[in-house]
């Protein structure tokens, strides 16, 4: 049921909101257009963590996709199309679970601007994705920006989220309302 509301939500929003079609196919698998030397050892990590979620739609891999959750804390996912957060690693499966099963295909998932914010185990990071998916077998290929914040912890030397945030990025000089 989530699939079908996730599909009928984002034909309105990428209708409405400044979805674009793409003028070829963007990226063929790659996640990212950052100069990533210029960001500290711990921002790179989390950039990884990051690029990783663009990943795993890209190669649909359920198990990328939940691995990059602090499974020993309660997580919350607020995303684009829901009006009410997913709580809770079960929840997150089904609703990965129904956008894998959907007609619509990642080909990228472009992360910039990202700003990261550490304090010790904890980081708050936001940057941009710019989204390039296909709306089924011979479908359009469409782009999508979003903006996303997360809240990240270390463990076991790796960043995982325990908060995620998308909203979706309204083109300049549009006339839809903020």
């Amino acid at each position: 049921m989530r699939a079908i509301q996730f599909i009928i939500v984002l034909m309105v929003v990428t209708a409405f909101q400044g979805s674009s079609e793409a003028a070829e196919p963007c990226c063929k698998g790659a996640v990212t257009s950052m100069n990533v030397d210029t960001l500290g050892v711990e921002e790179q990590a989390i950039l990884r963590a990051i690029e990783d979620y663009a990943k795993g739609f890209i190669q649909k891999d359920m198990g990328l996709l939940l691995g990059l959750w602090d499974t020993r804390s309660p997580v919350s996912y607020v995303a684009v199309e829901l009006d009410q957060p997913i709580l809770g690693i079960s929840n997150l499966q089904g609703y990965y679970q129904g956008f894998l099963n959907s007609p619509f295909t990642v080909h990228g998932g472009n992360v910039t601007d990202l700003r990261v914010f550490l304090n010790g185990d904890t980081a708050y990071a936001f940057c941009h994705y710019n989204w390039v998916y296909m709306t089924g077998p011979g479908g359009s290929t469409l782009e999508q920006p979003t903006r996303a914040t997360f809240v990240l912890v270390k463990r076991d030397g790796r960043w995982l989220y325990q908060h995620f945030h998308e909203s979706i990025l309204v083109p300049a000089g549009s006339t839809v309302s903020k």
